[in-house]
């Protein structure tokens, strides 16, 4: 598969489908790869422990350049993007497991989720309960509720609804044609009337 093309910030945008591809196959290399038991993408503090190593990340990127194609002169804004893009699905991955297990007091069928192993699933639960862990997630919770307007497009996100918008709009107008078509001559109450019906 090949990317053709990417945008100034690094997203991959041609051919749409493909990019669509892109997008899904990083958040299934990161839930593979990355142990959900890594509480940081970064830190600044080299020594911190749980925290994704440089030479981890330069792994998922090689997984993703056995996949996908790309315009060379772009690879580097596109592995930009990338990284940053899997740190948010890492993100989100941890909070669905929290939302549907650890506030349930349930455990995973480690045999449905191969990718988890249990002892670092103990790791997850133990520091998401721990003092840090709680003081962070109400830190975040706190901040999620400061926003205005709040993202409920779905993975495609904005980009990926204009074309389902365009499409609509589209449909409108050629519907909203033929009705006036069918009317006979064109008449401005009549036309509104057919305008407002739709």
């Amino acid at each position: 598969m090949h990317i053709t093309k990417v945008e100034d910030d690094g997203e991959p945008s041609e051919p749409k489908e493909i990019a669509r591809r892109f997008v899904s196959q990083c958040g299934v290399i990161v839930r593979e790869r990355v142990p959900i038991s890594i509480r940081k993408w970064r830190s600044t503090d080299p020594n911190e422990p749980y925290v994704l190593a440089d030479t981890q990340k330069e792994m998922l990127w090689a997984d993703v350049k056995e996949i996908f194609g790309f315009p060379d002169d772009r690879a580097e804004k596109l592995k930009d993007w990338t990284l940053k893009k899997m740190a948010t699905q890492f993100q989100d991955y941890k909070t669905k497991l929290w939302k549907k297990y650890v506030k349930t007091e349930k455990i995973p069928d480690f045999d449905n989720h191969p990718t988890i192993r249990p002892h670092h699933w103990d790791a997850f639960v133990e520091y998401k309960l721990s003092t840090e862990g709680t003081e962070i997630s109400v830190r975040n919770t706190g901040n999620a509720e400061k926003k205005k307007y709040t993202h409920r497009m779905g993975s495609g996100g904005y980009k990926g609804s204009v074309e389902k918008w365009d499409k609509m709009e589209e449909d409108l107008y050629t519907r909203a044609f033929v009705q006036r078509r069918m009317i006979g001559p064109y008449d401005q109450s009549i036309g509104i009337m057919v305008m407002e019906a739709l």
